[in-house]
């Protein structure tokens, strides 16, 4: 009788403890913001020319100065080529936002993980991730089922992936099972809060 009450009561503790506590909600930036950055990295890989396939300029070589052109998936930096392209890099900067951007590949099984392109640097001083976390490719993986938009997190960082679509006949020269307007990757976008800037000393 005693080790039923004692077990009665080990059980009673437990299903009264209180919940584990939920992490505090990831900050995101404006959802306009996104947009525009969405907006004008879709527009670059959207434009491709025989020329850059001659040059072998595919994917993100037409998106980023990459650090080896002959192993992409290194990553690299973000080359603004217009004045449109380098303001909105200063409003996210403005608003304190550290970006880079990663393009994530479908998989070819079930088990096995897409191939990630990254990170690509948008904005100076940021924190890269040298082996991009899980997240990015499982983010990009859930835009590419839904054939839209997917929202995750990583390390405290908010992700926005949205899918990149065969633009042209040359895109499906290459991706050769798609059709023009079917995805065939998804960029993944990791926004990471500018740290707080220490106040002046006055002096």
């Amino acid at each position: 009788m005693k080790k039923s009450a004692a077990f009665l009561a080990a059980l009673s503790s437990f299903s009264c403890a209180a919940p584990p506590p939920q992490a505090p909600p990831v900050e995101r930036p404006r959802a306009e913001l996104v947009a525009r950055l969405d907006e004008a990295i879709q527009a670059r890989f959207a434009v491709v020319t025989a020329k850059d396939i001659a040059k072998r300029r595919l994917g993100v070589g037409r998106v980023a100065d990459l650090l080896d052109p002959m192993v992409p998936a290194h990553g690299g930096r973000f080359s603004a080529a217009s004045p449109e392209e380098r303001d909105l890099l200063r409003k996210l900067e403005a608003e304190e936002w550290l970006a880079d951007l990663y393009l994530v590949h479908e998989r070819r099984g079930a088990d096995e993980p897409g191939m990630v392109v990254g990170p690509i640097r948008l904005t100076p001083a940021i924190p890269l991730w040298i082996h991009p976390p899980a997240e990015v490719e499982a983010t990009g993986q859930d835009a590419l089922r839904t054939a839209g938009s997917k929202s995750g997190v990583a390390r405290g960082s908010a992700l926005e992936a949205r899918v990149v679509r065969a633009s042209s006949p040359l895109c499906v020269k290459c991706h050769d099972r798609k059709s023009i307007g079917d995805p065939i990757a998804a960029v993944v976008y990791a926004f990471h809060k500018a740290p707080a800037k220490e106040p002046a000393s006055g002096r």
